[in-house]
């Protein structure tokens, strides 16, 4: 999955914050957020502010040192069936070495682990019914299927995935509701 840094634009007059080590999946999410204000030019008329820098990795132990494998060979049948010596024949098998240390390394970010960064991040973008803005944008949790490419996102129609947002209270940082009696 690419990363890039990218330039948020936040209005039509061009005001805009840079980010670092954004993904496809979030350059959607803030084409969906952000889109509607800036009139669709969210990362530059042709999406041209986006510089991909390299690829999501997660720290991760990798093996170090392996045992290796052991070896059992095959035993034939002995005896016959019903005799009192008799001995099943048995086909070889392999033992995996057990692992004997580990080391620091990295390894790609998966779809999960990156829906989960997203939901971490932007747990307060809600739709006017409260509801978390990525759980619609990505309803699937448990087998999402991201962008892995900043080409693969489709920005027209992310553009025009209809959620409205809720309201933000400015003064207190939280989501204003409305209550209806």
């Amino acid at each position: 999955m690419q990363v890039a840094n990218v330039r948020l634009r936040l209005n039509k007059v061009g005001s805009d914050v840079p980010l670092k080590d954004v993904t496809p999946a979030e350059a959607m999410l803030l084409h969906i957020l952000h889109g509607p204000s800036c009139g669709g030019s969210t990362f530059g008329e042709k999406m041209e502010k986006i510089e991909i820098i390299g690829e999501a990795l997660m720290a991760t132990d990798v093996p170090d040192k392996i045992e290796p494998d052991k070896t059992i060979p095959a035993k034939p049948q002995i005896g016959k069936p019903g005799d009192s010596d008799y001995q099943a024949p048995q086909s070889a098998q392999v033992i995996k070495g057990a692992v004997l240390s580990y080391k620091k390394g990295v390894r790609p970010r998966t779809d999960v682990e990156e829906l989960t960064r997203l939901r971490t991040k932007y747990i307060m973008a809600k739709d006017k019914n409260l509801k978390p803005i990525i759980d619609i944008v990505f309803p699937d949790k448990f087998n999402p299927k991201l962008p892995q490419t900043f080409a693969e996102v489709q920005w027209k129609e992310a553009a025009s995935v209809p959620i409205e947002t809720a309201s933000l209270n400015y003064v207190t940082g939280g989501l204003t509701q409305t209550i209806t009696s």
